[in-house]
């Protein structure tokens, strides 16, 4: 996918309440649910592929 797409979804991710929570209670059960449904959802897999194209370091585990 364009790098030109990428951006406007991943924006939905971060106005997202549901990620909002999981990014704020990374160990919380809540979180793991939401990394469930970030599999299938295009916004978080937006979210996901910009933050490992800016910081490829941090992001060792792929999620």
């Amino acid at each position: 996918m364009k790098k030109i797409l990428l951006y406007p979804l991943a924006f939905v991710c971060v106005l997202c309440p549901l990620c909002i929570v999981a990014r704020a209670k990374p160990q919380s059960d809540w979180a793991e649910f939401v990394h469930g449904l970030s599999k299938i959802c295009p916004f978080c897999w937006a979210y996901k592929k910009i933050k490992r194209l800016k910081y490829p370091r941090r992001c060792k585990s792929g999620n």
